[in-house]
């Protein structure tokens, strides 16, 4: 076969079945930042970014921990926790404008109010997002506050 034809059979098999992650997968030192966000009228928005030593954004396996508790009373209003790997990890555009720049975000998606245990309704409510990540004998942890009205 010539080197044309092992070439374009090389990239067709790369093309085919991907090239891999390019995503840094160093181990992660401490959780970058937890982002909680309203989303509609019922519900919330969550994602999250791990770090490595160096500050840049990093993938990992592991368990993810999420708790919302209500702002006032410490009430637990929502649990649940479940493995991640490597590959929920995305990069993902953030922000808006001079702000916007992409990052690796592990998200956990929407979660709404009916899956809460009666979220308080009164006009200043809110609640304590936490999340713990868990990956080896490392356990990293981040808390964010939402308004629900």
């Amino acid at each position: 076969m010539s080197n044309k034809w092992t070439a374009l059979l090389l990239l067709a098999t790369l093309l085919t079945f991907g090239v891999g992650s390019c995503l840094n997968d160093n181990e992660p030192a401490y959780m970058k930042s937890i982002y909680v966000a309203k989303e509609g009228y019922d519900g919330i928005s969550i994602y999250f970014i791990l770090a490595d030593a160096s500050g840049r954004s990093t993938t990992a396996d592991g368990t993810v921990d999420l708790t919302i508790r209500d702002g006032e009373s410490n009430r637990l209003l929502y649990a649940n926790e479940w493995n991640v790997t490597k590959d929920d990890f995305v990069e993902a555009t953030l922000g808006m404008g001079s702000f916007q720049h992409t990052d690796t975000i592990c998200n956990i998606g929407r979660i709404s109010y009916s899956e809460m245990n009666n979220v308080p309704d009164d006009e200043y409510a809110h609640g304590d997002v936490r999340v713990e990540f868990t990956t080896g004998n490392t356990t990293l942890s981040g808390e964010e506050t939402i308004y629900f009205n």
